[in-house]
């Protein structure tokens, strides 16, 4: 008599196991439920592992090395929530009359623009400039303080 399997999701249930343990599923059952999954994953991981790869490869440091307040830009700098982080806002020059403004980490910073849009900060709802050492940037939750700061503790390689 052959096993009649019924699926539900990953579930099997078999009427009869003529030749095997009814605790195991059939062979290749296993193969189904387990290996093919964990060959997906493993891929998955992969190319996730490779994709962080190729942003490090890239880092940015110029981008907090660039954020240096000026007469022109007297906002530039790097930013942070908290004194002891190791990671922030760069906001540096961009042009005559606007800012950058990247957030910079351990691993490095994204791109002058491609974190945020250029700015004028002046004037721009989605920052309030409270005082030369606080900044106000309106995010997904509201707004939240950034505090002037001298920069990561760990220098980036342009600084060491």
């Amino acid at each position: 008599m052959q096993p009649t399997p019924s699926r539900t999701a990953f579930t099997f249930q078999y009427d009869e196991y003529p030749h095997s343990n009814p605790a195991s599923p059939p062979e290749g059952v296993a193969d189904l439920i387990l290996v093919r999954p964990m060959k997906t994953l493993s891929v998955l991981l992969l190319l996730m592992f490779v994709g962080c790869g190729a942003r490090r490869s890239n880092p940015n440091w110029q981008v907090e090395h660039d954020a240096q307040p000026s007469e022109t830009h007297p906002y530039g700098g790097f930013w942070k929530i908290e004194a002891q982080n190791e990671f922030g806002l760069a906001i540096g020059p961009h042009g005559k009359d606007s800012y950058y403004v990247s957030f910079c980490g351990p691993g490095g910073c994204f791109a002058k623009g491609e974190y945020r849009p250029f700015t004028s900060l002046v004037g721009d709802p989605t920052y309030r400039i409270v005082d030369n050492n606080q900044i106000d940037v309106q995010g997904r939750e509201g707004f939240t303080a950034y505090h002037r700061s001298a920069g990561r503790q760990s220098a980036s390689p342009l600084q060491r």
